[in-house]
């Protein structure tokens, strides 16, 4: 009796983990897309679009890329290049989707480790414990991952909502610092 409800346990994960693959791989598509565009786009060229209402056309020098960047927010050390007016909307949606891929890709691991059944077969869905620990740890990575873009979604949600760039929060925090200690 315990053999058909185990193949249909294994049977619905199997449609759930097919099922949540399609948008996986259209993430992976976009956020590739997205990584290759910041990569290769020359931030210090005219154009963009404008995000944030108070955002700064000003030129600022940058001294790792050493080129002068119009709307400079910041230089990203992971995508070596510097995010400004030209491609700020491409950096946020890079981490937003970034957030929501590891999410995904965190809940279909979780998943592939609460479905750890056999089959009618008699053969386990990466039968080795060795395998269900490589879930494990990937899905834990996925997760930290996770967070780490959420938490750049959520900075940068709230520098759009102030109206100020990176660049700017951080001269003001320096700033608002050698005051209160003087």
């Amino acid at each position: 009796m315990t053999r058909p409800c185990a193949f249909y346990i294994c049977f619905n994960f199997q449609v759930i983990l097919v099922g949540s693959l399609i948008p996986w791989a259209a993430l992976n598509v976009i956020f590739i897309k997205l990584w290759i565009y910041m990569v290769r786009v020359d931030p210090s060229a005219q154009g963009g679009v404008v995000v944030r209402s108070g955002q700064s056309c000003s030129t600022h020098y940058c001294s790792i890329c050493r080129k002068t960047v119009t709307g400079f927010d910041h230089h990203c050390q992971w995508l070596s290049t510097c995010i400004s007016l030209r491609n700020y909307l491409q950096f946020y949606l890079l981490c937003v989707v970034g957030a929501v891929l590891y999410f995904l890709q965190t809940v279909i691991g979780l998943l592939a480790i609460a479905y750890w059944e056999t089959d009618s077969n008699g053969s386990s869905f990466n039968a080795s414990p060795e395998g269900r620990s490589l879930w494990i740890l990937s899905s834990l990575f996925d997760c930290i991952i996770g967070v780490c873009f959420s938490s750049l979604v959520g900075f940068h949600t709230y520098l759009i909502c102030k109206g100020m760039g990176t660049y700017d929060y951080v001269i003001k925090a320096y700033e608002n610092r050698n005051t209160t200690v003087l």
